[in-house]
């Protein structure tokens, strides 16, 4: 539990440092499959499109719940997709925005 704040605490700083300095960052709440595997290490084909799957269902329970809006907010919110970890974050935590 540890290694995952220290994670998402160091998700918030970096963040909040490179998210406008780092033009070729990933915008992960836009990014098609093809470009999350091109850009992020340890995301393939099947993990990107499991991305894409996540991110399209919870925009879909969102709009229902009446929420006009739904991204992922933070590190722990990509965590919830299936197959990524803290490997995952630690390796793309200054490549997406």
């Amino acid at each position: 539990m540890k290694k995952v704040i220290f994670v998402l605490v160091s998700f918030g700083l970096c963040y909040a440092s490179t998210a406008h300095a780092n033009p070729s960052c990933l915008n992960i709440d836009k990014a098609t499959a093809k470009e999350i595997s091109n850009h992020l290490k340890g995301a393939g084909p099947a993990k990107a499109k499991a991305i894409i799957a996540y991110r399209a269902a919870a925009r879909t329970a969102a709009t229902k719940e009446g929420k006009k809006t739904w991204n992922f907010s933070n590190w722990a919110t990509l965590l919830k997709v299936k197959g990524l970890g803290d490997k995952f974050c630690a390796d793309n935590i200054e490549k997406v925005c």
